[in-house]
């Protein structure tokens, strides 16, 4: 008897609580559909043509265009009353890049080939800067030969497999031992993406040997040599965690082979053709040759901005843990013209990101008390990423909020060109954080869809890369690649704005769903992810 009394007070405290829940659930409704009301397509186009007007010059970082929209991002922070995130009580975030001059004469590069040094000319090179961290710009150590310079699970082929090539310089060849659209600039299997592997597998410097080179180039080379302009900048960091690249060249087959011939292996085109034939990696230590790579140059030092708001959460221990939404707010600022036009708006890219989080801290902000998140929001609008991350390296490298408290990362980089098949939502390693954001898009009749080139690595081209790298789960949304791609033509009157309200929509649903639940699963490293 006294079992059957136990029981029934248990059922029925557990009927209480359901009931409790589905009032709380049903007080929610009406407050969350009066804050999605607060996302409209009419803000959006507001704040996007403040951020990629004329006016703006482009966004580049650092500028005082660049200044003026932080202010700008920083005053609809305070209109919306969050808490500031940034240093000293302030919601700016400052961190140093310098700048360095590169001239015909200050920039020298030399090979140790069984002793003999050899320097190499700027015409027989091509300077590979992007993404760079540090207090100088210089790369120096034994060269490995990574073959391809490849990591593609999917093909099972890893030309890294048995290499260390921390501290070390790594050379790779063009191609791969597959037919490759060298005309795409993305790609694991072209010069971007080998490089940024390269990094990832820590090596000091990398050389890029092309049989191409002093001929007519394919995009996927010409895309990286538009990367470095008249100054180098790099993110001053004493210790960098987080680097998107390393200092590099690309050179010639014939340079190439007077250093894999020191190995006894043969020359490049017949190390391809064994690889090729035997369907392995084939890579090895050039033991007796060194790159001795620097830019020797006083750099001119500039502050950029990240801009940080936080919506406190309401409960009492899960305040204390984070979801990150994030965008960036630089572009690529002025340049050399096309077709008259010299302003590289980035209305898309990623003026249509920044307005997409100003209304969701909007949205947020909206919510009554009974109805905010468990978790806090931390709204983080960084610049630098047009450089190689900077605004978010810098972030995780310096948080204001422990990067152990985000729990989370929802970043939106290019939402503003939906086609009519949908969104893709990118999430790596977080599949269960991918439906979460489907099911709110499904909810509001929106399209998604997976991620449409899975062999670019999107994962390491925007902002949530920074997360990722510190094991947090991270999703990407993102509208797709398109002609207007870092040039002047990407310009407000291209956008579709009613997808975009959809999409910001979406991400407000799935954020407050993931800023409740009890336990938000870990990230689990897709097997190409090679950062530590």
């Amino acid at each position: 008897m006294k079992h059957n009394v136990q029981f029934t007070v248990i059922i029925g405290l557990i009927l209480i609580l359901g009931w409790l829940i589905g009032c709380a659930q049903k007080a929610e409704e009406p407050a969350l559909k009066e804050a999605l009301s607060e996302i409209s397509s009419r803000d959006l186009h507001a704040h996007i043509g403040f951020l990629a007007s004329d006016e703006l010059q482009g966004r580049g970082t650092p500028s005082l265009s660049l200044d003026t929209a932080a202010r700008y991002l920083q005053a609809e922070f305070e209109k919306y009353s969050l808490t500031p995130g940034g240093e000293d009580g302030k919601f700016q975030q400052p961190y140093t890049i310098d700048a360095y001059p590169l001239t015909e004469d200050n920039f020298t590069v030399s090979l140790s080939i069984r002793d003999k040094e050899k320097k190499l000319s700027r015409n027989e090179i091509i300077p590979l800067f992007a993404g760079l961290a540090g207090t100088s710009i210089e790369a120096k150590g034994s060269i490995v030969f990574a073959g391809y310079g490849i990591t593609a699970p999917e093909r099972e082929w890893d030309d890294y497999q048995d290499l260390d090539v921390r501290g070390k310089v790594v050379l790779v060849i063009e191609g791969a031992p597959w037919e490759v659209d060298l005309n795409i600039p993305f790609g694991y299997d072209v010069l971007l993406g080998k490089w940024v592997n390269a990094s990832q597998h820590r090596a000091a410097g990398f050389i890029y040997a092309t049989p191409l080179f002093g001929k007519e180039e394919p995009q996927s080379v010409s895309f990286v040599r538009s990367l470095v302009g008249e100054s180098v900048p790099s993110r001053k960091s004493l210790e960098p965690q987080i680097r998107w690249c390393v200092p590099g060249i690309a050179i010639s087959f014939e340079v190439a082979n007077e250093l894999v011939e020191t190995a006894n292996q043969g020359s490049l085109s017949s190390l391809m053709e064994k690889t090729n034939k035997e369907n392995k990696p084939l890579c090895f230590p050039l033991e007796q040759c060194q790159l001795s790579l620097k830019l020797e140059a006083e750099p001119k030092e500039a502050t950029a901005y990240n801009v940080i708001g936080i919506l406190k959460g309401s409960d009492p221990k899960l305040a204390e843990e984070y979801i990150a939404i994030t965008a960036h707010y630089d572009h690529l600022g002025v340049r050399q013209p096309v077709n008259g036009d010299s302003i590289y708006n980035g209305a898309d890219d990623d003026a249509s990101g920044t307005a997409g989080v100003l209304e969701l801290a909007q949205a947020f902000s909206s919510l009554p008390e009974e109805a905010r998140p468990r978790r806090s929001i931390l709204f983080l609008l960084v610049s630098g990423e047009e450089l190689g991350l900077y605004g978010s390296a810098h972030y995780a490298e310096n948080p204001t909020i422990p990067m152990s408290q985000i729990k989370a990362n929802i970043n939106l980089d290019m939402i503003g060109r939906c086609p009519e098949e949908g969104v893709e939502v990118i999430a790596p390693g977080s599949d269960w954080l991918a439906e979460m954001v489907k099911k709110s898009a499904q909810s509001l009749e929106l399209e998604t869809l997976p991620e449409r080139h899975p062999e670019w690595r999107l994962i390491y081209y925007s902002d949530q890369f920074s997360f990722v790298y510190h094991n947090i789960p991270a999703v990407f949304c993102f509208t797709g690649d398109h002609p207007d791609y870092h040039q002047p033509s990407d310009e407000i009157e291209k956008l579709n704005f009613s997808a975009m309200e959809k999409i910001v929509r979406a991400v407000f649903l799935a954020g407050w769903k993931l800023a409740n639940q009890d336990e938000i699963p870990p990230l689990t490293p897709p097997a190409y992810l090679v950062h530590q």
